[in-house]
């Protein structure tokens, strides 16, 4: 699999933000899953960790 260049990279981190973003308004802090996130953003709950540590 080919590396990420970092225009991709910062689109995924973008892309984690809103998503979780919509997740807490929708369902607030507590209601939120690092799972719904990931879910939201079309990603898995290791690129949360990978791009937002």
């Amino acid at each position: 699999m080919p590396r990420r260049t970092k225009k991709e990279a910062l689109a995924t981190r973008n892309r984690l933000l809103d998503a979780a973003e919509r997740q807490f308004l929708a369902n607030g802090v507590a209601g939120t899953s690092l799972n719904d996130i990931a879910m939201a953003a079309g990603t898995t709950r290791g690129a949360i960790y990978w791009h937002l540590g």
